[in-house]
């Protein structure tokens, strides 16, 4: 079976990881978003991730002048070394620089980078590729992709590492391992899916890759080339199966093969396009099942490959020679396949070097043939789990005078001489292997299931880590290893972790919900037996700031809450249960505690997505009664989703959530007002995680706070205003963000993934952040970006004139006197000025607006104000307007819903779904006695106005000019006079 295929396509796409700084002429700029970026420079391209800062910006920054001469001093050094951009312009850190990772990801081949120079490994952990120096123990990152690497590959003398991804815009980069210079960056949208497998030719210039989506496509690719399209490439046909692994032949790199679990497929190719061959395979061989196969091999200076497979079993297939000189297109036609019967246990992994054929089994095994094949010699305690993939070093093996080498299996009983070699098991470990003494150490070691949760230690550099498998870690910051190890039962999986305030004791949740408490220098628990009162896991865990109390939130959206020591009417010697209370009917997001500083009464707040924040008076409960303070909606139709105490800035107190509508609020804690509403980053989604990032040395009171989203990370500057511009985010874990903590330094920001067994660790650099937000202009400058059309645009035009006619309006049309001049205009006029800019409030907006201007500056000052000027009138508008704006599809989704408790289901019209439909007496009832009601009056002045009907005098007379039945697009297109709603825009 031959096919033959001419070259595929690619496009260079050379933006892997830059910081984009706003531009302050932009009228859609947002927050600061960090991407990889790669810069040109000899002998290749070299990654760095880092912010572009013009030189006329630098006098303007409010950081220190000996701060920002010291990094312009390391810039002017990289230039002369030719490691920079050849303009004149400041490269400085990005805000959050990766510094870290831990774990690993087995599932994709490790290789050994050892050359006799160097002791290190490359390896994939999430969405990066990690080069780790053993003897430094340092990371080189490899970064820039925007999903999980799924592929490594190395040439034979480790000097060139290729990456890539699978996913959408995936791409395939290679690096020099030694100096981190990025060589080469090739986008890979053509490919569906990305790459699966992938192989590197001996001499480090052609790399063959598997597509990983439905329709794989096999591709080569030259490495050193200007182009950036594959030599030549063919779509791989689906009967052949889902083709999982890829290799040269290091004798002849025109030849190729791969394998399914069911196929094994061999190509040779040209520049003119690819042959395949398929050898037919048995099922059942001599009555045994051949298995599935695993991974495949050329054998060096044989014609020979071999397969191996879950049976046990290695497939040997016999090639036909090629003519001297002879390159690409050898007519298959004959393959002589023998299969021999070497174990009982699955064959995982598969080597072939020019001394042997190595195979790892399920069981953890390591076993050494020749060529015939005849087993040499074997590893059978490692007491390591499956091994999934081992990398030779490049240095040579040679005998040892002052070891002795072991002997292998032969008759003569040679000494085995063998490279080192690293490995990879199932169960996220990476050793190294010694043959000449046959030493193993462990080089780095992940979990094998996703991490469910990270701690940072309030007090050390510590790092508590929890994992899915019940295993709980302490890593150490500073000397980056791990210091203490807890291994819980398969069953208590670790779904939440918390320190006291003291960092004596460490609060574990599990998902069962039980609750243990340990003492954090042995991880042993306080108490003989865990506390097992919640029905489902534990989702949230806090202590109070004097660590007497403990509450936790599970998944029935119950608040537990445990004490210990002398508060108010309860006494304990140890921790026990106060009370539980099912307080909320949606997940509950955060949990708070406080102290009243009037009467130093503890206090506790629940805030759920049901939009309601519960308060619980701790002082007043007792044994088995956990008493409620009060219940309080905050939101209106916005869903919290995070939150945290804002900082002392001011005389106020306050706590801080960010909702689904991209934006910050401040409460205050005694009377749950709504102080002030900022404008958040705008991400694809909506920020789940709010922290406060502790002050560094030397910094009076915190400066920023972090947060993240579904698969991002970021810092905010602080104090808040609405400027996104003081705010930066990193994509990352792009298969979500599990947990985020801050170290107890203030510099590093620890995230933890949710599928992907990854924790991050991350180095906050406020001073790059100051300078971007510098860049955005002082002033109100920040704000007029946000505006359509910027300052000089019609809406801020608009927006002027309504301020002026505000003023007329407040003094009198007709007035003879003569006018004041004044910049500002009554508060009460602030609504108006809104709706006529096509943002119309709620009666509860109106009601913030006016809370936080009122109120904005009475704890200062005592005095209240009534009066607002054209800066601030700005700033209420970006931060309280929409930041998405009103769509049809929300009023048909809100309509829907009410339809489904109030009124039947009728069809819409023919050749649309069915669609919702209220009874017209309901439609006005649920006017007049729902959410925000209207008065008969405003309700026949509302409709008549819109629907330009006769005026009506009663709610009868109304009735008679309105359908029976008030349907969807009835009430959007005849009612409110939208657009038709599109069955596109609402799916």
């Amino acid at each position: 079976m031959e096919e033959r295929h001419c070259s595929g396509s690619s496009t260079d796409t050379r933006i892997p990881n830059e910081v984009v700084i706003p531009d302050v002429g932009e009228s859609h700029a947002s927050s600061l978003e960090i991407h990889d970026h790669m810069e040109e420079s000899s002998p290749g391209w070299e990654a760095v991730q880092c912010l572009v800062v013009p030189d006329h910006y630098a006098s303007g920054l409010s950081q220190s002048d000996e701060q920002l001469n010291a990094e312009t001093q390391i810039l002017e050094d990289s230039i002369q070394d030719g490691k920079a951009y050849e303009t004149k312009e400041q490269v400085l850190d990005s805000p959050l620089k990766l510094e870290w990772c831990l774990g690993v990801n087995c599932s994709v081949r490790i290789h050994c980078l050892n050359d006799g120079q160097r002791q290190a490994v490359v390896y994939a952990c999430g969405q990066v590729a990690v080069i780790y120096n053993i003897e430094s123990n340092t990371q080189q990152l490899l970064q820039g992709f925007k999903n999980d690497v799924s592929s490594l590959a190395t040439s034979s003398n480790k000097r060139y590492v290729a990456v890539a991804d699978a996913g959408p815009e995936s791409t395939l980069k290679i690096w020099d391992s030694h100096s981190g210079s990025l060589l080469q960056s090739l986008s890979l949208q053509h490919l569906e899916g990305g790459i699966l497998a992938m192989d590197m030719s001996p001499d480090g210039k052609l790399i063959v890759t598997l597509s990983a989506g439905p329709s794989q496509r096999i591709c080569i690719w030259d490495c050193i080339g200007n182009t950036h399209e594959p030599l030549c490439s063919l779509d791989i046909d689906k009967n052949y199966g889902k083709q999982t692994h890829v290799a040269f032949n290091p004798d002849d790199i025109h030849e190729v093969m791969s394998n399914s679990e069911k196929q094994v497929i061999f190509y040779d190719w040209t520049d003119l396009g690819i042959d395949i061959s398929t050898p037919f395979l048995h099922k059942m061989v001599m009555g045994r099942p051949v298995g599935l196969l695993s991974q495949s091999a050329f054998q060096p200076g044989f014609p020979r490959a071999v397969t191996a497979s879950s049976a046990g079993e290695l497939l040997l297939w016999e090639l036909s020679r090629k003519e001297k000189g002879q390159k690409g297109s050898r007519p298959h036609t004959t393959y002589n396949v023998k299969i021999l019967r070497l174990q009982e246990k699955a064959i995982g992994m598969l080597r072939v070097t020019t001394e042997y054929i190595v195979t790892g089994d399920v069981q953890g095994h390591i076993c050494f043939y020749d060529h015939k094949p005849s087993l040499l010699y074997w590893y059978s305690s490692l007491a390591l789990g499956p091994i999934t993939s081992l990398s030779f070093s490049a240095a040579p093996a040679e005998p040892s005078l002052e070891i002795k080498c072991p002997q292998d299996a032969s008759l003569e009983g040679k000494p085995f001489i063998a490279r080192d070699f690293m490995l990879a098991t199932k169960d996220a470990v990476v050793a190294m292997v010694t043959p000449r003494n046959g030493h193993m150490s462990t080089v780095v070691r992940g979990d094998e299931s996703a991490v469910s949760v990270v701690c940072a230690h309030p007090v050390s550099p510590l790092l508590a880590v929890g994992s899915r498998t019940g295993r709980l870690r302490l890593w150490d910051f500073e000397h980056r290893r791990c210091v203490d190890t807890r291994e819980f039962s398969r069953s208590e999986q670790i779904h939440c972790l918390t320190y006291n305030s003291k960092g004596s004791e460490l609060a574990v949740g599990f998902t069962d919900g039980s609750v243990r408490i340990l003492e954090c220098a042995q991880l042993q628990d306080v108490l003989e037996q865990p506390f097992r009162y919640a029905h489902g896991a534990i989702t949230k865990l806090t202590f109070s700031a004097d660590s007497h109390f403990l509450a936790s939130a599970e998944e029935g959206f119950v608040v537990t809450v445990f004490f210990c020591g002398n508060v108010g009417k309860i006494e304990a010697s140890n921790w026990e249960l106060l009370g539980r209370y099912k307080s909320h009917h949606k997940p509950i997001q955060d949990l708070l505690f406080w102290t009243d500083p009037e009467f130093g009464q503890p206090h506790l707040f629940s805030l759920g997505l049901d939009r309601m924040l519960v308060e619980y008076d701790l002082a007043g409960s007792s044994h088995g009664d956990l008493c409620l303070a009060g219940l309080y909606n905050i939101e209106q139709s916005a869903e919290p989703h995070a939150a945290c105490w804002y900082p002392d800035l001011g005389p106020e107190t306050f706590f801080l959530t960010a909702n689904n509508e991209h934006k910050f609020r401040l409460y205050n804690p005694t009377n749950k007002m709504c102080r002030y509403t900022f404008l958040a980053p705008l991400c694809e989604s909506p920020i789940n995680r709010l922290i406060l990032v502790p002050p560094q040395a030397g910094f009076v009171g915190p400066s920023c706070m972090a947060f993240c989203t579904r698969n991002k990370v970021g810092v905010h500057l602080l104090p808040l205003d609405g400027n996104v511009h003081r705010a930066a985010t990193v994509p990352c874990h792009p298969r979500g963000i599990a947990r985020l903590c801050c170290a107890n330094d203030g510099r590093h920001l620890v995230t933890s993934g949710e599928l992907d067994a990854a924790i991050f660790i991350w180095r906050i650099n406020t001073t790059t952040l100051q300078a971007a937000a510098a860049l955005a202009g002082p002033g109100l400058d920040p704000f007029y970006t946000l505006l359509e059309g910027g300052r000089e645009g019609d809406l801020f035009k608009e927006m002027e004139e309504l301020f002026y006619l505000m003023q007329l309006r407040s003094e009198g049309y007709d007035t003879m006197d003569p006018r004041q001049i004044d910049v500002h205009v009554p508060l009460g006029q602030v609504p108006t000025i809104m709706r006529a800019l096509g943002f119309y409030l709620t009666r509860r907006q109106v009601e913030e607006i006016t809370n936080e201007v009122r109120f904005g500056s009475y704890a200062e000052t005592g005095n209240y104000r009534d009066r607002v000027d054209l800066p601030t009138l700005l700033r209420l508008y970006l931060n309280h307007r929409p930041v998405l704006g009103l769509r049809s599809s929300c009023l048909h989704d809100a309509f829907a819903t009410l339809s489904r408790v109030n009124g039947p289901r009728v069809p819409e019209q023919e050749g649309l779904d069915r669609c919702a439909a209220i009874p017209q007496e309901e439609f006005l009832r649920l006017q007049l006695a729902e959410g925000e009601k209207m008065t008969e009056e405003e309700l026949i002045e509302c409709i008549t106005s819109l629907l330009l009907l006769p005026e009506a005098q009663s709610l009868p007379q109304l009735a008679q000019l309105l359908p029976a039945e008030i349907t969807t697009n009835n009430f959007v297109q005849d009612i409110l006079s939208f657009p038709a709603i599109l069955e596109s825009e609402h799916h």
